[in-house]
């Protein structure tokens, strides 16, 4: 078809042309929008990639359409990159631990373990040596090998080892001379003792019986070994017999801990337990498990509940608020419980303080309207309410004096319906099996006893929580103390660590500090903290 424009790349042996045709807009070859002949509104899009080629795809991610030899201008890492058909190769200087993966000759890469500015020379990395250091070694003679001393070192045996140069150590004077006295002494030394052998083949009291001699052929321990034997006082075999019968039951007394452990399922982690613990996400805390805390029902389905209230209340305009009750609402700082402590108040609040407070004063000053000391200890020992003392209003003569005359009474009162106990109540009366006295502990009891019961943890759940809250961390971490500790006890911890991140070395800074890298047309320099120093290519005075 007559129109289409056929697209070449630099070298077509790396990529292979490709056809641009009529009225086609092609988004697929390259990062670049390619506009066919006669393509509508191309306008917009070649100034686009314009923009583009002028800031190399600056962004935080790779470009995902790359061709070989792209620019791309990594705006995380700030630094540019180019891709080589495989991955996206840094043309500055790497800052990181570990070295770079992608390793190409003349990479730089300044190792933050170590603090050196290293280069890959195509089979290693190199460390960039300080050319002030270079300098002084090349002017010091005295750090120089004579030919002498490299022709020594390369006659060197290549399996020679600097532990093997090592043992000369010590050497006072020429190996072989020492040698070479040794065998004379040693011939001299041989003729005597060649004697002493003679004499000692005619001493029969020196030689070993038949017996000793199948013992000692026998032994095969070393003396250092049956030194060892040294200060033993009884059989060893029975000292070893009884220290491992020792051992045994020591052994048995810790596997019956672990039988007891094992077979307690109470300590054990179910799978499915097991399986919800792996399934938490690695971000939730202990203290967002603990917003559960108190929740009596599915929790989405009260969401969903308050949804469908809500969008009820919406609707419903007598439910809402006026603007003065908002208001008054907005400014209310007490809780609903302290709201409610109101309920039965006849009068205002703060007049009846006052009262109490004039009451207090005059109360203060009046001596005859303090308890003595007899009033106080007759009320400390006292251990039924107000209520139960206010039973007494009424009463017009000793208590027990009338208890008695009931008693005397009781055959009036047998004739007395009135005094007695309904069906119900003498039923009821009849199921109690507790004592009056463990009644009378429901003194004070102000809602449902079961109800508060329910709303205590259990010793169950505390270990739970607390379980959670240590949530395996290790040993060494499973206090506040030892994480405090472990931050440095450092209560701006996370700005210390940003402080620490902002001294990092920068490459091509904007406002240089010391060990910042600068790259431009190939010379790197690094900056001492007054100038930038060229680092390489070295420079040699």
């Amino acid at each position: 078809m007559a129109g289409e424009y056929y697209m070449n790349w630099t070298d077509d042996t790396i990529k292979a042309p490709f056809v641009l045709n009529l009225n086609t807009k092609d988004t697929t070859t390259s990062s670049l929008t390619l506009f066919g002949k006669g393509s509508p509104n191309y306008g917009e899009g070649l100034q686009e990639n314009m923009l583009r080629v002028l800031e190399n795809f600056c962004s935080a991610n790779p470009p995902t359409i790359k061709t070989i030899g792209q620019i791309w201008y990594d705006a995380g890492a700030k630094t540019i990159k180019y891709w080589d058909g495989v991955a996206w190769t840094s043309t500055g200087t790497t800052v990181a631990s570990v070295a770079p993966a992608n390793q190409t000759n003349g990479l730089l890469w300044l190792d933050t373990t170590t603090k050196e500015l290293k280069f890959w020379d195509g089979v290693k990395w190199v460390v960039v040596t300080d050319k002030t250091l270079l300098t002084t070694h090349i002017n010091d003679a005295a750090a120089h090998l004579t030919t002498a001393q490299n022709t020594l070192l390369d006659g060197l045996s290549a399996s020679l080892t600097s532990t093997e140069v090592n043992y000369l150590v010590g050497v006072t004077s020429g190996i072989q001379s020492q040698m070479n006295t040794e065998s004379a002494t040693r011939s001299a030394s041989d003729t005597a003792i060649t004697n002493n052998l003679n004499a000692h083949i005619n001493d029969q009291n020196v030689h070993l019986t038949s017996s000793q001699n199948s013992l000692i052929d026998a032994i095969a321990v070393t003396s250092t070994e049956i030194n060892r034997l040294a200060g033993v006082t009884s059989n060893v075999q029975t000292q070893i017999n009884n220290e491992i019968q020792n051992r045994t039951d020591a052994v048995a007394s810790t596997n019956n801990a672990l039988s007891v452990h094992t077979s307690d399922s109470a300590v054990h982690l179910t799978s499915a337990q097991n399986t919800l613990l792996d399934g938490l996400t690695a971000t939730l805390t202990a203290a967002e498990l603990n917003f559960l805390d108190g929740v009596t029902s599915n929790v989405q389905v009260q969401f969903n509940t308050l949804t469908t209230n809500l969008s009820t209340h919406a609707a419903d305009g007598a439910l809402h608020l006026s603007t003065s009750q908002n208001t008054l609402l907005d400014a209310l700082t007490v809780s609903s419980t302290e709201i409610n402590r109101l309920t039965g108040v006849t009068s205002n609040v703060q007049p009846q303080i006052n009262t109490l407070v004039n009451d207090l004063s005059t109360h203060s000053n009046d001596l005859s309207k303090h308890l003595t000391t007899a009033q106080n200890t007759l009320l400390d020992a006292l251990s039924a309410t107000s209520t139960e003392i206010n039973y007494l209003a009424g009463a017009r003569s000793n208590l027990q004096a009338q208890i008695d005359s009931v008693g005397t009474g009781s055959g009036t009162h047998a004739s007395d319906m009135t005094l007695h106990l309904t069906t119900a109540q003498n039923t009821l009366l009849d199921a109690i099996t507790v004592s009056s006295t463990e009644i009378n502990r429901l003194t004070g009891v102000t809602s449902g006893v079961q109800t508060q019961l329910d709303a205590r943890y259990t010793k169950t759940e505390v270990d739970t929580k607390i379980a959670d809250l240590v949530n395996s961390a290790p040993a060494a971490l499973n206090t506040l103390n030892e994480l405090a500790v472990a931050l440095g006890n450092d209560a701006n911890f996370a700005v210390t660590m940003n402080n620490a991140l902002a001294k990092r070395s920068e490459v091509n800074p904007t406002t240089a500090k010391t060990g910042d890298i600068k790259v431009t047309g190939g010379v790197i320099s690094i900056y001492d903290g007054s100038a930038w120093k060229q680092i390489f290519p070295a420079v040699y005075a």
